[in-house]
């Protein structure tokens, strides 16, 4: 007679959080305007937009913003900030 220990299934992945500023730069990129155009519209510099964005890559386990698009749309439950985006 064989035992088997009982395993638990594994917790499910703790949510994405972003910061407010994060958020922003996600909508407004995925409204489709480019990097500069974001800048203009929030009043920021380009390199800030990038920063955020890179954040925002760097949680959601992606490398540009066509993947950043398809994750919140397929995953909305890791993200839920992501939603009302």
């Amino acid at each position: 007679m064989r035992l088997e220990l009982y395993t638990p299934p594994p917790a499910p992945p703790a949510p994405i959080r972003l910061s407010k500023m994060e958020i922003e730069v996600l909508r407004v990129v995925f409204e489709g305007h480019s990097s500069q155009q974001a800048a203009d519209l929030l009043f920021l510099s380009k390199r800030t937009i990038e920063f955020h964005l890179g954040n925002v890559y760097d949680k959601l386990e992606v490398r540009n913003r066509l993947q950043a698009f398809r994750r919140v749309l397929r995953e909305p439950r890791q993200c839920p900030q992501c939603v009302a985006i």
